[in-house]
């Protein structure tokens, strides 16, 4: 009996070693898919949130950027009004007779024949004494300069303040534009 209880406990010891490695793999197995499972789902979190930061910092840069347009095309624009501004003053100052005379030399460079001066009623004095004999109407509101205009009316060329400005806007408002667009 001794001898089968020996033999019965070392069925028992094989058993139960047998079951303990089994066990202890199964262990082994389940830890590995759980470690796979849980890096997949950290992966493919992580991955959720970076593109979700990434879409946000995209947003967040994108709107700065205009902001930042926006407060360079305002000062764009306040530069042209402040020049409107000062342009105004140069009427009532000693170098507007030549700067009007430059302004009509501009307008009727290349003019064949007659031509008629259109000018603001406040010019009208000093274009009759810096143009005698040259026709002048006042039939234009300017803070200075001329509106020219061929005598059979075909040919009209501005050059008052106001045109210049405009196209000196004009010019670098399309290079704003391309600046603030990069």
């Amino acid at each position: 009996m001794a001898a089968l209880e020996v033999q019965a406990d070392s069925e028992i010891d094989q058993i139960s070693a047998q079951a303990q490695a089994q066990a202890d793999e199964i262990t082994a197995q389940a830890q590995a898919a759980a470690d796979a499972t849980a890096e997949a789902y950290l992966a493919e979190t992580v991955g959720k949130n970076q593109a979700l930061a990434e879409q946000e910092l995209r947003k967040e840069s994108s709107g700065y950027r205009r902001r930042v347009a926006d407060v360079k095309r305002e000062v764009f624009e306040e530069v042209f009004v402040r020049a409107a501004l000062k342009i105004r003053e140069i009427r009532s100052s000693s170098q507007y007779p030549d700067i009007l005379s430059k302004l009509v030399a501009d307008a009727t460079a290349g003019l064949q024949g007659e031509y008629v001066l259109h000018v603001d009623p406040k010019d009208r004095e000093l274009i009759a004494s810096l143009y005698p004999g040259v026709s002048c109407v006042t039939d234009i509101k300017t803070v200075g300069g001329v509106m020219v205009t061929s005598a059979d009316g075909r040919i009209q060329r501005g050059s008052t303040f106001e045109d210049r400005l405009q196209r000196v806007h004009e010019k670098y408002g399309e290079l704003v534009s391309e600046v603030l667009a990069s």
